[in-house]
C-alpha cells in the first residue's frame, strides 16, 4: 500500500524516477488497468448514489420520466406547429386534441404498466441498473482523448500516440509506455466533484490538463525522447483526425458547388 501511495503522489508531482519504475515494471500494464478502474470507480461514486437514491423513490423517478416525456412531446407539438397552419383552425384544433387525448391515453398505459409485478421485487431491477452503469464506467470512452479515466481511451488512444512516437524516433517497448502513461488518470480523481455545477466543469479541466502533462511526461520517459517530441507525438492523432475531417468537408463542398454549377 506504502508502494502504491508513493507511487500516486509522484505521478500527481510529474517525478521522473516514479515514471521510470512504472515504466520498467514488469507488472506495469496490469497496475495501469487497476488504477484506471479504480479510478474510474471512484468518480463515478456520486453518480451512483444519485442514480440509487432516484431508483429507490418509484414515485418520483415515474414522475421524472412523465415529466420529461411531456415536455418533449410539448416541444414536437410546437415544431409542428408551423406545419399546420394551412388548416382550418376548427380542423387544425380537434387534430390536436385528438394528438393530446393520445398522449394522455399512452401516459395512463405506461404508468400502468410500471405498476405490473415484476420477477424481481421493486427496487431491485432499478439497483442492478445502477450498478451496472457504474461498474461499466472505466470501459467508456471519455468525450475527448485523456478527458476522464477510461480503458478505452487509454489503450485505443495509446496505440495511435506509439505509433507517432516511433515514427518521431522513440524507442520505449508497448508495456512500458502503457505502464509509464497509465499514471495520467491519477488527477482524474477530481472529475469526483463533476456532479457540482460550476466546480465540477472547473475541476475537470484542471484534471485534463493535469493528466495530459502527466501522459506526454509518461510518453517521453517511456521512449527516451524530449518533451517537445512527446507532446508532438501525443497531438499528431488529434491532428491527423482533424485533417481527415477538413479534407472530408472540402472534398463535399467542391463535390457541391459542382453539383450546383452544373444544374445551371
Amino acid at each position: 500500500m506504502n508502494e502504491w501511495i508513493l507511487t500516486l503522489r509522484g505521478a500527481l508531482v510529474l517525478d521522473t524516477a516514479t515514471i521510470v519504475r512504472q515504466r520498467d515494471r514488469r507488472s506495469g500494464v496490469f497496475d495501469g488497468f487497476v488504477i484506471i478502474i479504480v479510478v474510474a470507480l471512484l468518480v463515478g461514486l456520486p453518480s451512483l448514489a444519485i442514480s440509487t437514491g432516484k431508483g429507490l423513490d418509484r414515485g418520483a423517478a415515474a414522475a421524472a420520466e412523465m415529466e420529461t416525456a411531456a415536455d418533449m412531446f410539448g416541444r414536437a407539438l410546437q415544431q409542428a406547429a408551423p406545419l399546420l397552419q394551412s388548416l382550418p383552425s376548427s380542423i387544425r384544433e380537434q387534430f390536436l386534441a385528438q394528438v393530446r387525448q393520445s398522449f394522455q391515453t399512452g401516459a395512463e398505459i405506461a404508468a400502468g404498466i410500471v405498476d405490473l409485478p415484476r420477477i424481481l421485487p421493486y427496487p431491485i431491477p432499478s439497483l442492478l441498473k445502477s450498478i451496472g452503469d457504474w461498474l461499466s464506467r472505466p470501459f467508456q470512452r471519455s468525450g475527448f482523448p485523456l478527458a476522464a479515466a477510461s480503458l478505452a481511451t487509454w489503450l485505443g488512444y495509446g496505440i495511435w500516440v506509439m505509433l507517432s512516437a516511433k515514427l518521431l524516433g522513440g524507442r520505449g517497448s508497448l508495456s512500458g509506455f502503457l505502464g509509464a502513461t497509465s499514471l495520467f488518470a491519477v488527477p482524474h480523481i477530481l472529475n469526483i466533484f463533476g456532479p457540482v455545477p460550476v466546480l465540477g466543469g472547473f475541476m475537470g479541466l484542471v484534471a485534463f490538463i493535469w493528466g495530459l502533462l502527466i501522459y506526454i511526461k509518461g510518453t517521453a520517459v517511456s521512449h527516451e525522447m524530449t518533451a517537445a517530441r512527446a507532446f508532438l507525438a501525443v497531438i499528431l492523432p488529434i491532428l491527423a483526425v482533424l485533417l481527415i475531417l477538413l479534407f472530408s468537408i472540402m472534398v463535399g463542398a467542391v463535390a457541391l458547388i459542382g453539383l450546383i454549377a452544373g444544374n445551371r
